[in-house]
């Protein structure tokens, strides 16, 4: 489906193709969508972005460095008075937990032998269960994070969701974004990021029969580590329906083209491998701040992992090895998220020192990210084996560190590990590492060592950087859309 076709660098007189992008996050913290949107708009097209975020009362935003709108859509979520009668029961953690064991054990008294009534009992124990987990957690998750009292009753209702209605949900998210495009001008190619906005692309195509549908995936959404299955379940459900309506698939990875390739046989075919690797960036001295926000020495060497803090990363073994580290190295944990507590818990357990070994700073603002990383000794990704997403997963880490001239100590997983040998820029863990595994791995670097892994860094970045992948996403909308002259 190609807009048109022009002589090399455009045609000022022609139009510019338009570019809707959609997206199911709020935008401003993804570093793959706001990549794309910048390396497209210099190339001439028009491009908007179409976002998500209830949070947030400024609907119109902008992508840094560029004219690029970022239009952010919402829904009414439900109120406390509409999840259930139970909602005073859940707001006292462990009342409604005690609550609704007892209802069980009286009613299993009550029911005898009663082979009926055993059954239908089953599956009030499974749901009790089930309320008893989403109750812990997200009390917890709000005492934790001052949490809004409507808020975390709706995450104990999306923990306890069936994936029909859990859909639904998709679909009014999805609903917005439909709308979103509605009101701006036609578009000429409709880019889908993720699977919420792969929803919507029977209803675009029928709306926009002339436009090209580009999808892309940046995550294996039947197999997310943190995934119920459920969710994907739904999820494989979402691509096999919208296949027959993608004209152009994108994903991360070669991993990740083959098993949309051998799962998904009517996506388009091949795959266009676009890496979430960094915009290149001259050597970054380190001007401190790592250290001074973390209350450490400049001469002590820092561990440091900046990301969201969620289950099954190997956070929990990389805050609990800091124990095992000699008192010259600590572990920097930059971010935030749901385990928080629960590894500021762990970090408690530990010794105290004169330097702390363990210390917690909030996440830094994307386009500071590379000041803040330079002054880690090493970049960790510890992430599980847990599911096929973190398997074949390329995290934006992989290339935030050596960016900043930081190698890597990582999970041996299988694209890190092969970027890790290919360029030499880091050290795998033992398969499923302790905490003292992973101590022994760090302690045991020496100096020449980390000063070699540095300059394979340079190496890496030089030759594995945005720019490479920029090329090939410019390519793949230049046979999709007429070519606009660049922005100068």
């Amino acid at each position: 489906m190609a807009f048109g076709a022009t002589s090399k660098g455009g045609d000022l007189s022609a139009p510019r193709p338009r570019v809707a992008m959609l997206v199911h996050n709020a935008v401003v913290h993804d570093a793959r969508v706001l990549k794309e949107a910048r390396s497209l708009y210099r190339q001439g097209y028009v491009v908007e972005v179409h976002g998500f975020d209830p949070k947030t009362d400024e609907k119109i935003k902008t992508v840094p460095g560029t004219d690029v709108q970022i239009f952010l859509n919402s829904f009414t979520e439900p109120s406390a008075d509409s999840i259930g009668q139970g909602s005073e029961r859940i707001r006292n953690d462990g009342r409604f937990t005690k609550f609704a064991r007892e209802i069980v054990q009286y009613a299993y008294r009550v029911a005898g032998q009663s082979e009926y009534a055993t059954r239908g009992l089953r599956w009030l124990h499974i749901a009790a269960k089930k309320v008893q987990v989403a109750s812990r957690r997200t009390v917890n998750r709000a005492k934790t994070e001052s949490m809004p009292f409507t808020r975390y009753l709706k995450n104990i209702a999306d923990r306890m969701l069936p994936s029909r209605m859990r859909g639904r949900r998709f679909r009014k998210i999805a609903e917005r974004l439909i709308e979103s495009i509605g009101n701006r001008p036609k578009p000429d190619v409709i880019h889908l990021h993720d699977t919420i906005a792969l929803v919507a692309a029977r209803e675009l195509r029928q709306t926009y029969p002339d436009a090209t549908t580009v999808w892309d995936a940046h995550e294996i959404y039947e197999d997310l580590a943190q995934a119920p299955p459920y969710l994907s379940r739904l999820n494989a459900s979402i691509i096999r329906e919208a296949s027959d309506c993608i004209d152009r698939f994108i994903t991360i990875s070669d991993s990740f083209a083959d098993f949309y390739a051998s799962s998904h046989k009517k996506l388009p075919r091949p795959a266009i491998v676009i890496r979430n690797a960094t915009e290149i960036m001259p050597p970054r001295a380190d001007d401190g701040r790592l250290h001074d926000a973390a209350g450490l020495p400049a001469s002590q060497r820092i561990a440091l992992y900046q990301g969201g803090f969620v289950t099954h990363r190997g956070l929990e073994a990389l805050v609990a090895s800091a124990t095992h580290l000699d008192h010259d190295w600590s572990v920097v944990m930059m971010g935030w998220g749901p385990i928080e507590e629960k590894l500021k818990d762990i970090a408690r357990a530990g010794p105290d020192r004169d330097i702390p070994p363990v210390c917690f700073i909030p996440g830094a603002p994307q386009a500071d990210l590379p000041y803040w990383t330079a002054g880690a000794t090493v970049g960790v990704i510890p992430y599980e084996d847990h599911g096929l997403n973190h398997r074949y997963c390329t995290p934006n880490k992989l290339w935030e560190y050596p960016n900043a001239r930081v190698p890597i100590v990582a999970s041996d997983l299988v694209e890190i590990r092969r970027t890790l040998d290919d360029w030499s820029i880091g050290w795998c863990l033992p398969k499923s590492p302790t905490p003292q595994d992973i101590a022994d791995l760090i302690n045991g670097l020496s100096e020449e060592e980390i000063a070699q892994a540095r300059k394979a860094c340079a190496k890496f970045v030089e030759s594995d950087n945005w720019g490479v992948y920029e090329k090939r996403l410019v390519k793949l909308y230049s046979e999709i859309a007429c070519p606009p002259a660049p922005q100068q």
